[in-house]
């Protein structure tokens, strides 16, 4: 084995090498702080700060822990979701178009940092979703600074090509930390990991969702999907999200796309669900103080049904466009084939005018052949009855001259007889 393969090997070896002791409380403590301080810029929604701390949290714990430890496993996941935010918050400067989180949710998220025991590393998730574009009419003012601070971040890239390449990058690395949490969180195994491993499917699916990779999207969000299903309440609003988001990817699948209205309705039937459980709670006056969320009280139950309606009669409205556009979708099919084939056909024939180009005429060759031939078979012929007419004229002239020798001798004959009788 050469040096390189084995520095490889042990490279390798050493990643995979993990510890389980204790760590110097000092660099404990700068993890923890690196990981709070991400925490705190992912909810205020400077991804970009957030991939920073979080990026340096997770190098400490490789450094002391090794890099396949399982304790690295939640802030990797912070990290990804992190990469993800900022690849698309990067996309929406450059001319995408990125999600808004309304103040509520932004308001359920601190409340569930700053409330969180001291030293907590869970992920800043929220268990409701939004839909892009739903936005609360007093967000204005946020709106309207966020708008400035995104022309201050625009005029960067004023007067040069936008790096494409480099969104692609984002959302590649973005892919390449959470599939390393999603490895690390399937080997702890416990009911815990498993249900943060349908968080990190379902972050794996909203990166392919992003990079036009509907076919791994639809695959990540189902595997999302059967992880919650089985570990969750039917009424969960995140398996709402879960269906959701899975038909968004089933729509643009080349094959599957049918499929897409099936899971807006389960997502329906959960929402549903959801609501009569809150109207009983409210009816039966249980809804002041429950067993599993005592901070939950009637009137934020209340609002949590007004909102729950409103999704309910959007994600109908995203049934009856599915319905529209699968109806339109043989019309669009044949307008497709006409003018494949119109394209085909013009193609065929320049194909066939650049072959006539490249064959040279012989019709001139032959008619130069014929004439040459008839030219020929005329000299020909002429020069027989020339030959012809000059023969039969030697032929007389030599007939006379015997005929004049003939009459010669008879004369020369009588003239000796007569000197004879003489």
């Amino acid at each position: 084995m050469d040096s390189e393969a084995q520095y490889q090997v042990e490279q390798e070896q050493a990643q995979l090498e993990t510890y389980d002791g204790p760590i110097d409380p000092a660099t404990e403590q700068a993890i923890q702080e690196l990981t709070d301080a991400g925490s705190k810029a992912f909810v205020f929604q400077d991804y970009e700060l957030a991939v920073e701390k979080f990026g340096l949290a997770s190098e400490m714990l490789g450094q002391v822990y090794g890099e396949m430890s399982p304790k690295n496993a939640d802030t990797l996941f912070l990290y990804g979701k992190a990469l993800l935010e900022f690849a698309i918050q990067q996309s929406s400067v450059l001319g995408g178009v990125t999600e808004k989180k309304s103040e509520k949710e932004l308001q359920a998220v601190v409340d569930a940092v700053t409330g969180g025991a001291p030293g907590s590393s869970s992920a800043p998730n929220s268990n409701r979703f939004v839909f892009e574009g739903d936005d609360d009419d007093e967000d204005e003012e946020e709106e309207e600074e966020e708008a400035n601070a995104g022309e201050g971040n625009a005029a960067g890239f004023e007067g040069e090509e936008a790096p494409a390449q480099d969104d692609n990058d984002d959302f590649a690395v973005a892919w390449d930390v959470l599939d390393l949490a999603r490895v690390l969180y399937h080997k702890i195994g416990t009911e815990e990991a498993l249900l943060k491993l349908g968080d990190v499917h379902m972050a794996l699916g909203d990166v392919s969702l992003e990079s036009e990779n509907f076919e791994q999207a639809v695959a990540d969000f189902r595997e999302a999907l059967l992880v919650k299903e089985s570990r969750l309440e039917s009424d969960d609003r995140q398996l709402a999200e879960a269906h959701y988001k899975l038909a968004l990817a089933l729509e643009f699948s080349p094959t599957e796309a049918d499929k897409a209205s099936e899971h807006i309705t389960k997502a329906i039937g959960v929402l549903k669900q959801r609501i009569e459980r809150l109207n009983g709670l409210l009816g039966s006056g249980k809804g002041k103080a429950r067993a599993n969320d005592a901070s939950e009280s009637e009137s934020q139950m209340a609002k949590e049904l007004v909102e729950l309606h409103e999704f309910v009669g959007e994600m109908e409205q995203k049934i009856q466009d599915l319905a529209t556009n699968q109806a339109n979708k043989p019309l669009e099919d044949q307008a497709q084939t006409a003018l494949y084939s119109q394209m085909l056909n013009a193609q065929k024939a320049q194909i066939a005018n650049d072959i006539s180009s490249l064959i040279k005429p012989k019709t001139n060759k032959v008619a130069e052949v014929l004439a040459s031939s008839s030219s020929s078979s005329s000299t020909t012929t002429t020069t027989i009855t020339t030959i012809k007419e000059t023969s039969t004229a030697t032929e007389e002239t030599t007939l006379k001259r015997k005929a004049e020798e003939v009459s010669e001798d008879t004369k020369s004959e009588e003239e000796a007889d007569k000197k004879v009788k003489v």
